[in-house]
């Protein structure tokens, strides 16, 4: 066999195992997601449904810094920005709340000063025990801030990278996506 015959096998045997690597992350993903919407501590992938799971919310460039905006960032990858845990911080009207720990910065999912109002943006903030760091994962796969009772979102269902995450009115969620979010199981 002369080289070129080599060197086409071993492409071959590599992009073979390239494909089954890929067929197995996929195969990963199905078996694993969504989570359920009483989760388990993690650490989980916040997937946005508006992207159709290929965004994940993120704390931009790894920031360790309290105020840093929670954003809309690719999924893929190992980067630990995009890695929550769920640590129970009590209940409310009979199902669990959480703090959403940053693995990464192990600081909590908040939304800036408390506001209760629309549009307000999400931040990570030290871990504490307030009510604007308190969410409850409801049925519907909703983040719902216990201090606003409002839904964690992505304005507009944008599939934009880098769009801040903010908190709304929440509204029915099969028809409003941005205010969906699966908890993808990291592997």
């Amino acid at each position: 066999m002369n080289m070129e015959g080599r060197t086409m096998g071993n492409t071959r045997k590599i992009v073979a195992k390239i494909m089954a690597v890929g067929l197995g992350m996929v195969a990963a993903l199905a078996i694993t997601s969504p989570a359920k919407a009483d989760p388990e501590t993690g650490p989980y992938l916040l997937a946005s449904a508006s992207s159709l799971g290929e965004l994940c919310l993120a704390i931009g460039g790894s920031n360790p810094n309290n105020n840093a905006p929670a954003v809309q960032w690719k999924c893929a990858g190992d980067n630990y920005d995009k890695w929550w845990i769920f640590d129970q911080a009590g209940t409310h009207d009979g199902a669990k709340v959480y703090r959403l720990r940053n693995v990464s910065s192990q600081k909590c999912l908040a939304i800036g000063e408390g506001s209760t109002a629309n549009s307000a943006g999400a931040i990570q903030f030290t871990c504490g025990s307030g009510a604007e760091q308190r969410w409850k994962y409801d049925s519907d796969f909703r983040l719902r801030n216990m201090k606003s009772d409002k839904c964690l979102a992505i304005p507009g269902g944008s599939n934009e990278l880098y769009i801040q995450a903010i908190q709304y009115t929440c509204k029915e969620a099969s028809l409003n996506q941005e205010q969906v979010w699966y908890n993808y199981i990291i592997p």
